[in-house]
């Protein structure tokens, strides 16, 4: 049985219906075109591979905070959500995050 919402995630982050996930990312063709930047995702999100799809939207998920992941659709919105997520170290003196100089 599918899924209402093909964006629906398990507690692991994979899709709870993969094919319908890359169906409907396919179907989207400004998620498309934003991929046209990450062409080794692009190529997993239009390839067969379903555990290397498993695997992508994983770590989009985990990279995400949890805020945004409630939403669903969001995953895969821009290629920067499918990028590797920048690396933050905290600053001893503010505590406050600050993204490392090697992240960028």
């Amino acid at each position: 049985m599918a899924e209402a919402d093909p964006y629906a995630f398990n507690d692991d982050g994979t899709a709870k219906d993969p094919k319908a996930f890359q169906q409907a990312l396919r179907a989207d063709a400004e998620r498309m075109a934003a991929l046209d930047a990450e062409p080794a995702v692009k190529s997993v999100v239009l390839g067969d591979d379903m555990f290397a799809f498993q695997e992508l939207i994983k770590g989009v998920y985990h990279v995400r905070p949890p805020a945004a992941r409630s939403g669903g659709r969001g995953c895969l919105s821009s290629a920067r959500a499918a990028a590797p997520a920048r690396r933050t170290r905290r600053s001893a003196r503010s505590g406050r995050a600050r993204r490392c100089p090697s992240a960028r």
